[in-house]
């Protein structure tokens, strides 16, 4: 799911996208069709996915590293004062309305919104903060 998500820029329909991709050897048959194409197209006819198909400036995959302190990472006091070096990749950001909007795909199913929340928020705070932070380096 993801690969075909990052892959998508418009210009196709996500029927075609797969199969290319399948033609190119990112996917195989199999793996082609472990993917539910309605799935993927629900995203799309979704608010959030018509926000980001309405973009004029979308970015993929993007790579960072921000410098952080320890104990807000591990949590453990024993770290006050030390710095970490947090990497990652964002998903998908986009501009909407001079702000940045943060996507992360998830594939998880039977979580509720609120374990999903729990789950994931504190990455996002993380992604959030790479993309402010002025000393973050996307890479």
């Amino acid at each position: 799911y993801h690969t075909l998500l990052a892959s998508m820029d418009g210009t196709s329909s996500v029927q075609e996208k797969l199969e290319e991709l399948k033609r190119e050897g990112i996917f195989s048959e199999a793996e082609a069709n472990s993917i539910d194409v309605a799935d993927i197209e629900k995203f799309f006819t979704s608010e959030i996915g018509k926000r980001l198909q309405n973009s004029k400036k979308v970015f993929k995959e993007e790579a960072f590293e921000i410098m952080v302190n320890a104990e807000d990472i591990t949590g453990i006091g024993e770290h006050k004062g030390a710095k970490m070096l947090l990497q990652g990749v964002i998903d998908c950001m986009f501009v909407e309305d001079s702000e940045l909007v943060l996507l992360d795909y998830k594939t998880d199913k039977g979580l509720t919104d609120d374990e999903f929340l729990n789950h994931y928020s504190e990455q996002l705070l993380w992604y959030k903060k790479a993309a402010e932070n002025r000393n973050s380096s996307f890479v």
